[in-house]
């Protein structure tokens, strides 16, 4: 488990710094696999940013491994009273 929590890690540190507002990544349920990274993402202001651009960026910065395989686009990151994003909440959106 703590080898899944690093790379959720590593994985939104990568995609923070490829000119996205926010971001956060989730473990979600994987038929093939049993959990999969799914990236959540708010564009900045302006920015033409598609899941393509995302998933090279982090594929040149991480192990191919580490690259989430679906990349979702939202207007805001669900939080809570104190600001912190509900990932519980993002996970169980199918």
């Amino acid at each position: 488990m703590l080898a899944a929590r690093d790379a959720r890690a590593e994985v939104r540190g990568a995609t923070s710094s490829s000119s996205s507002s926010s971001t956060t990544t989730v473990g979600v349920d994987d038929e093939k696999y049993g959990k999969r990274l799914r990236a959540y993402i708010v564009r900045a202001d302006g920015l033409a940013l598609d899941e393509d651009d995302v998933k090279s960026y982090v594929k040149t910065n991480l192990a191919r491994y580490k690259v989430p395989r679906e990349v979702v686009f939202l207007a805001e990151l669900p939080r809570n009273a104190t600001g912190k994003v509900l990932k519980r909440e993002l996970a169980e959106e199918d």
